[in-house]
């Protein structure tokens, strides 16, 4: 199986390396890229049987990760298999993840004991979530429903821009950077913020920040 990797950081990349050298002939790697446009530059010019990539990759240079980066994927190859890695167990966040065609979400600290399972699942034909993000989106939503029913009627209530915007404001981008990013202009993004963290009961940037943390928005 041809396999093309994303992800920034060089860790990683040496350690899915190793997972396929230690795997044997099976699994090889077809080309890396270290951001969203390497990714879909490199699948222009190369064909592969399945892509793992990194959900996060910031770049400043170029910002093209994420749910956009995903929905760029899908469009441009709808029928090639896509395992993400990712910290994530926000519940809408994985769900919109699979909607963009993912098939398989595999948490990062677990990568080394579930991506060759990942795969071999992706493989034939069937989805996979991660026992960890699975349990964790769980604990998350149980401790929602028990502590705070307008987070657990806010968790499904976020569009798929609405959680992207959230997801890039998080990692310091400007609104004229989101902008750029998911095709609206900085006073729609500035817009609908205001209104994402509305729906979630949030006044401020560092309740975003917390919530983010508690409630697993990060990557």
């Amino acid at each position: 199986m041809q396999i093309i990797v994303a992800d920034d950081y060089f860790v990683v990349l040496s350690s899915i390396r190793t997972l396929f050298e230690q795997e044997g002939e099976s699994y090889r790697i077809a080309g890396e890229a270290h951001n969203g446009r390497g990714l879909l530059a490199l699948l222009g010019a190369r064909s592969c049987d399945l892509v793992i990539t990194d959900f996060c990759m910031p770049d400043s240079t170029s910002p093209m990760d994420g749910l956009v980066l995903l929905g760029e994927l899908h469009a441009r190859h709808p029928s090639l298999p896509v395992i993400i890695l990712t910290m994530t167990s926000y519940p809408p966040l994985i769900r919109k993840m699979f909607d963009c065609g993912v098939r398989g979400i595999v948490n990062k600290r677990a990568m080394n004991h579930e991506l060759l399972v990942a795969i071999r699942a992706v493989a034939s034909g069937q989805s996979y979530l991660s026992t960890q993000l699975e349990a964790d989106a769980l604990r998350r939503i149980e401790r929602q429903t028990a502590g705070d029913t307008h987070a657990a009627d806010a968790l499904g209530a976020l569009s798929v821009r609405e959680v992207e915007i959230l997801r890039l404001h998080l990692q310091g981008l400007s609104f004229k950077e989101i902008g750029a990013e998911v095709h609206r202009s900085a006073t729609t993004v500035s817009q609908q913020l205001s209104g994402a963290m509305q729906k979630l009961g949030l006044l401020d940037n560092s309740q975003l920040r917390e919530y983010a943390k508690a409630y697993g928005l990060t990557c």
